[in-house]
Formats: structure tokens, C-alpha cells, sequence
């Protein structure tokens, strides 16, 4: 029996590279043949797969009553409305209740059931779960349990924790982070990671429409997908749709009416003036080290446990060291589009007054020319001698970034230059080429004219097209000692 659920995809490459998580709840299923209930909680950020991971283990329960009842933001705020879908065609198969269950089964459906009643209305389901099975185990699966109201959402987490020897599986999604997870703790926990390259490939030739096939994309394109994907196979669905409708080789963009977008701008918009705030200032200072985080925390003023939050938003990682980011292109490009000009600025500045001249200096430079701290000019020479003494993956970083506060055009050309040859010096070739894309070939400065001859010679040389790359070479010479002279 299913419920009237959301549908999932139903597209197996949906489920690429999630073939353990797979054998993990098809364990599951496995235990209620033998007599053995168990719970577990899938986890994972927007466009995990967590629906389409559920909905093939509904369809593979064979000999298995199958309930499936997910969450309902309109339903959200109504006590006991979850728990009142649920019992509905429940009680429609069983032909009578004991005197005590039918009358907390009634109160559930009419919402009479004080909230003091979760215990006995979970000790209620447990028994009402096992008799609709009819001698049959019973899979209840609850997808987007974030979005069932306090009360539904307590009593699964009592009768997740009370299943014991009975035949009845529970499965359950939460979007990673969310609060609603403090009233599943003690449930066993599946967590969903990033897919590896090898998989985003594969789902990428899946998401090619009729007539096309992964092998119409070019290298640069493949490349620049799984990049800004990062893993996220909603996230790469959506990117292969816009990159098979333009076979131009160049910078991916979400289509319009991405739901990964569209969700990651609501998560933002939603969370409190300060938490938004904590997330900003790791937008434009990230990655941040522990120290200057608790640094920047008691400049701002944060109150206690701001970070904790904002890491709980999933829009921002931690890693085992400590350090903070959000994580992944296509998240930043989406956030910084979010995030006001005026809270970005005041980012800048707390971090340019946390790092201050003499710390991280490549960094404090960055933030120094973004808020307008001292002259333009200066802050300009300074950051390019601080970019002298930096890696090739940080002063790329940076440079690109810095062209957008650049004090004139022309520096904003040489920094997008510079930040390509970084990159392409670092080993990201698809980065070098769209930085290049944003610098017009012609009407540059000799100087940022020859730079952009040697990175783009040296690029063609490294693809095996020597001829072109000799003539850019050459170029460039020809140019750097016109400067010279």
C-alpha cells in the first residue's frame, strides 16, 4: 500500500555511485524476512538522492507491505497531522482495534491527542503497524521527514527506537543539518557523500536527452560540470540539461528554475540576520581557519553556538581541522548573488580588522582592498607582492577575486590574467580557460596581452596542438620584449 507521497525519480542513474548505501538499507529489508525490525535515517544536503535511494527500496521490498507516507511543509505546523495520514488507511484494513489503541487512534484523527500523548500513540502505532502487515513484514517509509509536524515527528522517533523484534523497517530522509535530527538521535544514520568523479561521468552520459550521448560534450565542459557539481547529483542532472542544449564549450550556468538553486537561496534567505551573517563572512574569507573564525566570532559579537548553526544550515563544512568553507563553486556563485553587496562588505572589513597587516597576509591584503581600507593604489601593490610569495592554487584564488574590486580596468584585466596562469600552473585547466573568457582578446595592455599569449600557449602545448602553441609563444616573446624595450 503506498500513500500519497511525492513521487521520486524513478531513473536508475539517479542512484549513481550509491550502490553501499544501497546494500545498507537493503539490509534492512533483508532483517524483516527473518523476523527483525530496524530504523535508519538517510542524510544528506539538497539533491543527495535521498528520495530516489528510498523509492528503489520501497520497489525492491518484494514480500513486504509497503507504507509510504513523506512530509508536507503545508501540514508542518498542524499537530498530529503526519500521524493522522498515516492512521487513516491504516484502520480502513484492520477490522477491529482493542477498546485502549481505538480510542487513541481516534483521537489522532480527529486531533484531540494532547501532547503528552506521544509515548502512547507511538506504543499505539507499533501495535497498528504490525497487525496491518497481516502476517507480512511492513516497510514504512517516510521521505523529507523534516517536514512533518513536532508532534508526528516525535512519536517516529519513539517508534523508531521501540521496534525491536517486530517485522516492521522504518526508513526515513532528513535534509543534512536539520534541526528535526535532534529527534531521531539514537537511530542508526546513513549519511549520503558526494559522488566520485567516476559516477558524476556516468550520470552525465544518463542525463543526455535522445540522439546525444556524453560523448558530444567536450573535455572542458565534462570538466567544468563535475567541478561545480562537486558531487551533488541534482546539482549535475541540472548542469548536464544545460550543457547538452548548448554545445558551446564554456562556462556552465544553472538553467532557470533550478530546484538546486531555488533551494539553497530559500535555506539562506530563511536563516536568522546573524547566522546569515556567519555564512557571508566564510563566503568571502573562506577557507577560515579555526582561530581566525573565533576571532572574527568576537569581533562581530556573535552570541554562542552562531557557527554551530550556520554549519547546521549545510551551507557551510567544517573539516577535521577546523576549517571553514562553503563548499563548492556553484554554492558560492549562488550564495554570492544571495548575500546583500553591504553585508559582503562588512565581511571584507571584519576580516581585514581580524587579520590586520601582518597576518595571513595574502588574505588581509584581499579583504583590505575590498573595504576600501587605505588608498586603492596601495592596497593594489600590496596584494601583488603578496601574491609573489603565495602557491599557485591561493594567488589564483585570490586574484580572481580581487579583480572585482580592482581600481581600474586594466588591473582587472592583468589579475584575471594572472589568476589564469595561476590556475593552469595549479593543474586546473578548465578554470584557466574561463578565466581567459572573461578578458577580451583584444585592446588589452601590451603586458596582459603577452601574459595571455603564454597562458594560452602553454595550455595548447600541454593538449598536444604544438603548431598553434608555437605561434602564441612566439607572441608572447615578441611582446615581453616590446615591453622591455
Amino acid at each position: 500500500m503506498d500513500s500519497d507521497s511525492k513521487a521520486a525519480p524513478d531513473d536508475p542513474g539517479s542512484l549513481r555511485g550509491r550502490s553501499e548505501a544501497q546494500r545498507t538499507l537493503g539490509d534492512v529489508v533483508a532483517r524483516l524476512g527473518a523476523g527483525r525490525g530496524a530504523a535508519v535515517v538517510v542524510t544528506g544536503e539538497s539533491g543527495s538522492g535521498r528520495s530516489a535511494l528510498l523509492a528503489a527500496t520501497a520497489r525492491s521490498a518484494a514480500g513486504c507491505t509497503v507504507l509510504r507516507v513523506g512530509g508536507v511543509d503545508s501540514e508542518a505546523a498542524v499537530p498530529w497531522a503526519w500521524c493522522q495520514r498515516l492512521v487513516l488507511p491504516l484502520t480502513e484494513d484492520l477490522p477491529e482495534l482493542p477498546a485502549g489503541h481505538a480510542e487513541i487512534l481516534a483521537g489522532v484523527v480527529a486531533g484531540r491527542c494532547p501532547p503528552e500523548a506521544v509515548l502512547a500513540v507511538a506504543s499505539t502505532l507499533r501495535w497498528t503497524l504490525e497487525a496491518s502487515g497481516a502476517g507480512r513484514p511492513v516497510l514504512l517509509c517516510v521521505d523529507d521527514a523534516h517536514r512533518l509536524d513536532p508532534l508526528s515527528l516525535c512519536v517516529l522517533g519513539l517508534l523508531a527506537r521501540r521496534l525491536g523484534p517486530l517485522p516492521v523497517g522504518l526508513l526515513l530522509t532528513v535534509v543534512m543539518g536539520h534541526p528535526a535530527l535532534a529527534a531521531l538521535d539514537g537511530i542508526d544514520t546513513l549519511r549520503l557523500p558526494p559522488i566520485d568523479d567516476e559516477a558524476a561521468r556516468l550520470l552525465l552520459a544518463d542525463a543526455a536527452p535522445p540522439g546525444r550521448a556524453a560523448a558530444d560534450l567536450c573535455a572542458a565542459t565534462v570538466a567544468d560540470a563535475l567541478g561545480l557539481a562537486a558531487g551533488n547529483p541534482l546539482a549535475l542532472t541540472e548542469l548536464a540539461a544545460a550543457a547538452y542544449a548548448d554545445d558551446r564549450c564554456g562556462s556552465l550556468r544553472l538553467p532557470r528554475g533550478s530546484r538546486w538553486q531555488a533551494d539553497k537561496a530559500h535555506r539562506f534567505r530563511r536563516l536568522p540576520a546573524e547566522d546569515r551573517a556567519v555564512i557571508t563572512t566564510v563566503l568571502v574569507g573562506g577557507p577560515l581557519g579555526p582561530d581566525v573564525l573565533r576571532s572574527a566570532a568576537r569581533r562581530a559579537g556573535w552570541r554562542p553556538g552562531a557557527i554551530d548553526r550556520a554549519v547546521a544550515s549545510g551551507l557551510v563544512v567544517v573539516t577535521d581541522d577546523g576549517t571553514a568553507a562553503v563548499a563548492g563553486r556553484l554554492l558560492r556563485q549562488v550564495l554570492r548573488a544571495e548575500a546583500p553587496s553591504a553585508a559582503q562588505h562588512a565581511a571584507h572589513r571584519l576580516l581585514a580588522e581580524v587579520l590586520g597587516p601582518g597576518r595571513s597576509r595574502l588574505y588581509g591584503a584581499l579583504h583590505r582592498l575590498a573595504c576600501g581600507m587605505g588608498p586603492a593604489e596601495e592596497g593594489a601593490a600590496d596584494l601583488e607582492r603578496a601574491v609573489g610569495e603565495a602557491g599557485h592554487h591561493a594567488a589564483g584564488e585570490v586574484l580572481e577575486e580581487a579583480a572585482d574590486f580592482a581600481p581600474r580596468p586594466q588591473l582587472r584585466e592583468r589579475w584575471l590574467t594572472l589568476a589564469a596562469r595561476h590556475a593552469f600552473l595549479a593543474g586546473q585547466d578548465t578554470r584557466a580557460r574561463n578565466l581567459l573568457r572573461r578578458v577580451p582578446p583584444h585592446g588589452v595592455p601590451e603586458g596582459t596581452g603577452a601574459l595571455r599569449s603564454l597562458v594560452e600557449g602553454e595550455r595548447l602545448l600541454r593538449d598536444g596542438a604544438p603548431t598553434e602553441a608555437c605561434r602564441l609563444l612566439s607572441a608572447a616573446a615578441d611582446l615581453f620584449l616590446d615591453e622591455c624595450n
